[in-house]
């Protein structure tokens, strides 16, 4: 709301005058009753002093009144010791006793008194002791002196004059002779003022407060009138003050509300707090804007992300901000030592700094560090996104991958059967060679498909064996350069270089990073394939001289799904050229790329020197062991799958098919049969479940059961099994270890 439109009384002007006719009638309101106390404690005061001093002149009269009745009364015990009784006269005088009384043991001598009540008064009274003297009411005593032979007693009258409305007369001593005692009577309405004399007596003198009270109320009365007629002037002295003291910040608020977004004009203030104010509001606002610049700044940096970022994408973008928004910062690239950079990383990522200037300020380290974070929060985010389109690409993929193993592999199972089967019975050089490349193109089909299963699940299973790179490189170069025969390929490696492999997992890699280097160095291009045995392991680099892979590429070339040859790539080459070299322990990575040199790194573990190729067995050899071949029974829920796999078993083995898992289960409990294959997916009964019911119905004396599959199944860990279609060595290493 602006200052126009807001009420008065919630101003700061109406504040300000709030505070200061408060603190105003706080001041006069207690000065009022403290006058008003000081007053009336006065009054009372003065009441006191005189009453003080009317107790002690009234103790000095009686005192005085005493000693005179003594001497009076010694006189009489003279004359009376004398026997000169002519001497004795009755008091008249204002200050003698006014009655007198001689006493001679017992017996009355003489007598006299003013009047007969006070002589009556004197004979009632019961003795005293020599010099002792009692008071007689409020306004008498009694004294008496010893002789020889008797006493003389008197009754003196005291002549005590208080004030108008006072009350004085005679109590018993408090407090010590010379001293006065001033209380409060039980109303709490009179003084009263004990003065004490030496013999066990004190002056007591009474005066009333509501004299004194009255004349402190009537002065209070005044003191009140004159405070309310102060009010006003007080009320104008606030409103002038008020308005002194808001009319600037009044003037600062207009100047804020005018500015709308640009900097603060000032107006002329004085030089004081509210100066100091403006002059931090016109700081604070050119503060302002600039972050909220840099902000924006930021804002649109954050806005060009995009899924393909990169630190190559990214930081080059970063620096072309900062030259506009933070001048004097530079990009530092990872790994060059910087004193005060503000890093660029993501968790453990770290992917460059920013160098701010010797002079930079705080809200300019501060929007440095914001670019940092907000950078390396691009390329972060960028690398989850892709992630996760890849993750759901893989699951895609694992799906399909599963449908078509299971698909192709049976079809394929028994066209690789009936080729070995063949291969066993043709003579012919031309025949068994072109059997074998038709069984070359089996294989190659089978590890197409388990490469889509490793794809899905982002990695591969190898079977290892000892391999010499030589004869796998230079096999990989034959097959590539059959597809692309321009360019040159050269070759270096040692007959020693031996993995332990899985030999179709790396033949792909070799076969994939060549013919990526053909295609990198064009019809005129030379390749170079190196193999180096050391220590640790063996190292295969393939070296291309064509351009070089792009900056902004290299840091996704072994991605998932990611490509430059558009339609005629599909982004897995390098993906699973990766996955398979990780599988083995070793690794694959781009060493090099600039123009005219581009080298990828492979490195696999050491392996046990190849083993000799195992030829295979002739008539004789079959016919010699026949008689102790294994006993197969083989079964598939596909025909052509059973037929295949006789043929290709019956020179090694005993084997008998059937489509049927309950006649299986049955001619399994005959005690016939060593090994059983079956097929995983049957529409009767799964490969387990017959496993499991050939366990149960046969117990440790049944055959082994072994499950063949052509795709990835839930198997359990103790139901042995193998993948689809199945090879020479794994069919030896079967028949083999039941003939054993």
């Amino acid at each position: 709301m602006s200052g126009a439109a807001r009420p008065f009384w919630r101003g700061v002007r109406a504040r300000v005058l709030l505070v200061v006719v408060a603190a105003g009638l706080a001041t006069v309101a207690v000065e009022t009753i403290a006058v008003v106390a000081l007053v009336q404690h006065d009054k009372e005061a003065w009441v006191s002093d005189r009453l003080v001093r009317e107790a002690v002149h009234e103790r000095e009269i009686v005192e005085d009144r005493v000693a005179l009745a003594r001497a009076e009364l010694g006189r009489q015990a003279l004359a009376a010791r004398a026997g000169d009784l002519r001497e004795l006269s009755r008091p008249a005088s204002r200050h003698a006793p006014s009655a007198v009384l001689i006493l001679r043991g017992r017996e009355e001598v003489w007598a006299a008194a003013v009047d007969d009540a006070s002589l009556a008064a004197l004979r009632a009274a019961p003795g005293l002791d020599a010099g002792e003297v009692v008071g007689v009411g409020p306004s008498a005593v009694r004294l008496a002196l010893g002789t020889t032979d008797g006493e003389v007693r008197g009754l003196v009258p005291l002549e005590l004059g208080p004030p108008e409305g006072w009350r004085s007369g005679l109590s018993p001593a408090r407090g010590a002779p010379g001293s006065v005692l001033v209380t409060t009577d039980a109303s709490g309405e009179r003084l009263v003022a004990r003065a004490p004399i030496s013999d066990g007596l004190a002056v007591a003198i009474e005066a009333p407060l509501g004299p004194a009270r009255d004349a402190a109320f009537a002065i209070s009365r005044q003191v009140v009138l004159w405070s309310i007629l102060a009010l006003g002037p007080l009320f104008l002295l606030a409103w002038v003050f008020s308005r002194r003291v808001t009319s600037p910040l009044r003037r600062l608020a207009q100047a804020v509300v005018e500015a709308r977004g640009a900097d603060v004009v000032v107006p002329g203030l004085d030089d004081d707090e509210i100066g100091d104010v403006g002059a931090a509001i016109r700081r604070m606002s050119r503060a302002l804007r600039a972050h909220i610049a840099g902000l924006r700044s930021v804002l649109r940096f954050s806005r060009g992300a995009s899924p393909d970022d990169s630190p190559e994408t990214v930081l080059p973008e970063l620096a072309a901000v900062l030259l506009e928004v933070l001048p004097g910062w530079r990009l530092v690239r990872d790994g060059e030592p910087v004193e005060d950079a503000v890093p660029i990383a993501w968790d453990d990522a770290r992917y460059g700094a920013l160098a701010p200037p010797d002079e930079a300020t705080p809200t300019e380290r501060g929007l440095g560090e914001l670019f940092a974070r907000t950078a390396a929060r691009r390329v972060h985010g960028a690398a989850l996104s892709r992630a996760a389109a890849l993750d759901e690409k893989l699951r895609t993929l694992g799906q399909l991958a599963a449908s078509v193993a299971h698909e192709m592999n049976t079809p394929l199972a028994f066209v690789k059967a009936n080729l070995l089967a063949l291969e066993q019975t043709t003579r012919g050089e031309d025949e068994r060679a072109m059997i074998e490349d038709a069984t070359v193109g089996v294989d190659r089909l089978v590890r197409i498909v388990r490469d889509l299963s490793a794809a899905s699940s982002g990695g591969a299973i190898a079977t290892r064996e000892a391999v010499s790179m030589r004869a796998l490189v230079t096999g990989m170069i034959r097959m590539a350069r059959s597809r692309r025969p321009l360019g040159e390929v050269t070759v270096r490696a040692p007959d020693e270089a031996v993995v332990s492999c899985d030999r179709g997992r790396i033949e792909q890699v070799v076969l994939n990073l060549v013919n990526n280097a053909l295609d990198a160095a064009g019809p005129d291009g030379h390749v170079e394939v190196r193999v180096e045995a050391g220590r640790d392991g063996v190292r295969v680099e393939v070296e291309d001289d064509g351009p070089g892979v792009p900056a902004e590429v290299r840091a996704r070339l072994f991605e998932a799904f990611f490509t430059t040859k558009a339609a005629e790539g599909t982004g897995l080459g390098l993906y699973i050229s990766r996955s398979f070299a990780e599988a083995h322990g070793g690794g694959l990575t781009l060493e090099r790329s600039e123009p005219g040199r581009t080298i990828f790194a492979l490195t696999l573990p050491l392996g046990q020197p190849a083993d000799e190729p195992v030829e295979s067995p002739d008539e004789e050899a079959v016919t010699e062991r026949r008689a102790r071949l294994p006993r197969v029974l083989v079964v598939d829920d596909d025909p052509q799958v059973v037929r295949a796999m006789i043929r290709w078993l019956k020179r090694r083995a005993d084997v008998f098919g059937t489509t049927d898992p309950l006649e299986a289960i049955a001619r399994a409990s005959t005690g016939l049969f060593d090994l059983v294959l079956s097929d995983l997916r049957m529409p009767a009964m799964s490969g387990v479940e017959l496993a499991l019911a050939i366990r149960e119905a046969c117990g440790d004396a049944g055959p082994r059961v072994v499950v063949v599959t052509g795709s990835d199944g839930d198997i359990p860990d103790d139901v042995p099994h193998l993948r689809k279609p199945l090879d020479d060595a794994s069919l030896e290493a079967l028949l083999g270890a039941e003939a054993a």
